[in-house]
């Protein structure tokens, strides 16, 4: 759930969910099902999440991709301790 970085997290990118709940029943439903904040979504805290759908948000060639990539890093070792917290 710790996967929030340049103004956005990965459940903004959700389209839908696939998980076990602890019945041992498989399970699929959309993003608009889930009630996510930062680092936390209720419904499946008794989960084990399998897998799940993105959504892109546009086609880049792979030279802007790693110019993003190197950017975003970069900005990263500028603002936060390299240690281990």
């Amino acid at each position: 759930m710790n996967a929030g970085a340049a103004g956005t997290a990965i459940f903004d990118h959700v389209v839908s969910v696939n998980w076990l709940s602890r019945d041992g029943l498989l399970h699929e439903q959309g993003r608009e099902v889930f009630n996510a904040s930062y680092r936390d979504c209720a419904t499946l805290h008794d989960a084990i999440v399998l897998g799940a759908m993105l959504r892109g948000t546009g086609w880049q060639t792979p030279e802007e991709i790693h110019r993003q990539m190197r950017a975003h890093a970069k900005a990263r070792r500028a603002s936060q301790p390299r240690e281990p917290s």
